[in-house]
């Protein structure tokens, strides 16, 4: 049998790491964002990006369900 997958990933393998992690004015650029808004370079040092997502539009029947499901 073998071992369980550790869930758990190594932060520089993350997205994220990819865009704050680097030495570079790309990355300087999306700390700096960062900073303006209040956040601290703990707030998302070694830690996951999240963004969500609402297509919800009246003019496409589809997605009529998503506003319900974002409130």
């Amino acid at each position: 049998m073998s071992e369980p997958e550790n869930p758990l990933r190594d932060p520089s393998s993350l997205r994220s790491a990819r865009w704050f992690a680097p030495d570079d004015q790309r990355s300087f650029g999306h700390r700096s964002r960062l900073k303006q808004m209040g956040f601290n370079s703990e707030d998302f040092k070694a830690k996951p990006c999240i963004g969500i997502l609402n297509t919800w539009s009246e003019m496409n029947n589809c997605h009529t369900h998503f506003r319900d499901r974002a409130e």
